[in-house]
């Protein structure tokens, strides 16, 4: 694929507004509060990609291979269409982006793979207790340095590169709101950096006006004995879009691991 083809992703309408879909040398973030929703959205990405052909690399922090593995079966996805780089976490203890290229070039030649998601962007950073009390001084400077780099990377080996990365937490009452790109942790570096941005917030039943007795469409929504537990309906917007400047947001349902659309709205 030449540099500026474009793949489209699900949902729709952030596609829509990123005038198609991703373009190879694109940078993307996804970000939120933790437990969100950030890991399970880049999988759901990684499916569609997929539906079009397109193999993915990733780099995963947060979870086991096993479990990894087993997501993706969950969502029906075929045996050799996502690669991990083996012993990640002892292969990159100096947090250095000479292994993530090593397993990018590795990934394009061995298998034809073009997009690579990271996750979770904080824990690219040094292991070592001497280069982490370092990076630790100033650490928002750090991670805006790997943003540029991975952003580098994009643009070097044609690849579109995601990264996950958390907001930061919320203060007493921020929670009922959705996060921005000012809260994302850390560092304004990595929105700057970043072709794109999509943030996901999941919303609590008190959001929604679900009470112990109510649910808003006969299904489910999280605890009955708290209100203030997280619902099944999240709010996926698109803050930053470097192409063509336009935004979207879409609310989605979660029922049984099936994602839905229940509403959509440009802005």
């Amino acid at each position: 694929f030449a540099p500026g083809s474009v793949f489209t992703v699900e949902p729709d309408p952030i596609s829509d507004a990123l005038k198609g879909g991703m373009s190879l040398g694109d940078l993307g973030v996804i970000s939120g509060y933790t437990g969100m929703g950030k890991s399970l959205l880049g999988q759901i990405i990684t499916q569609s990609l997929i539906t079009q052909g397109q193999k993915s690399l990733w780099f995963e922090f947060e979870l086991m291979p096993p479990e990894l593995r087993e997501r993706f079966v969950n969502l029906g996805v075929e045996k050799g269409m996502v690669y991990v780089p083996r012993d990640i976490e002892t292969k990159n203890l100096d947090g250095s982006m000479e292994f993530v290229e090593a397993s990018i070039v590795k990934a394009k030649k061995d298998f034809g793979t073009r997009f690579i998601f990271l996750d979770l962007l904080d824990r690219f950073r040094p292991r070592n207790d001497k280069e982490k009390k370092a990076v630790n001084t100033n650490l928002s400077s750090y991670l805006s340095l790997i943003c540029e780099q991975l952003k580098d990377l994009a643009v070097k080996h044609k690849v579109v590169i995601i990264l996950m990365a958390h907001t930061r937490k919320p203060v007493s009452g921020a929670s009922k709101k959705a996060p921005d790109l000012h809260e994302i942790n850390n560092s304004g570096g990595i929105a700057q950096n970043a072709d794109f941005v999509i943030m996901i917030h999941r919303y609590s039943r008190k959001e929604l006006g679900i009470s112990d007795t109510q649910a808003a469409d006969g299904v489910s929504h999280g605890s009955t004995s708290d209100e203030d537990a997280l619902s099944d309906v999240s709010k996926i917007t698109l803050h930053k879009n470097r192409r063509t400047g336009k935004y979207a947001s879409i609310e989605v349902g979660y029922n049984e691991g099936i994602i839905t659309h229940s509403d959509v709205s440009d802005f």
